[in-house]
């Protein structure tokens, strides 16, 4: 797998001019970084790696067993609460609100289900989150 290949990856279903846009780069450029007609510069690899939480060895040397580094610090379960409750406070919206704001209140979620001390604490916060986020949605 090449360097463009993996790229690709990372990009997803982005469109390569709105990728490009993310890096101040011309979408021109980034389409040559794909096709392997030119190497991207250390600022973008850089740039790519802080932004997407890409793994630079997997990047640039395609180490297959690394991909996505995860935070030791991220408590998956938590995170998935967060997930849920977001879902459940927009099930109801007429509107839906765009997704980076939607991420923004699932990382919110995240952040208040993680500083509580104990599981009871959360337990019974958690109808006050649904309802919190419900007031954010309308704010938004």
């Amino acid at each position: 797998m090449s360097l463009g290949d993996r790229l690709k990856i990372i990009r997803g279903e982005i469109q390569q001019d709105e990728f490009a846009k993310y890096f101040n780069i011309h979408k021109n450029t980034y389409a040559r970084y794909e096709r392997n007609e030119a190497k991207p510069n250390t600022e973008f690899i850089k740039q790519l790696c802080l932004k997407f939480n890409v793994d630079v060895e997997w990047l640039i040397f395609g180490d297959k067993t690394v991909k996505i580094r995860t935070p030791n610090n991220i408590d998956i379960s938590m995170l998935e609460e967060a997930i849920v409750l977001v879902e459940i406070s927009q099930a109801n919206t007429p509107n839906p609100v765009k997704p980076e704001y939607k991420a923004k209140m699932i990382i919110d979620t995240y952040t208040y289900i993680k500083t509580k001390k104990n599981k009871k604490t959360y337990q019974d916060k958690k109808t006050g989150v649904i309802e919190s986020l419900k007031i954010i949605d309308e704010v938004l």
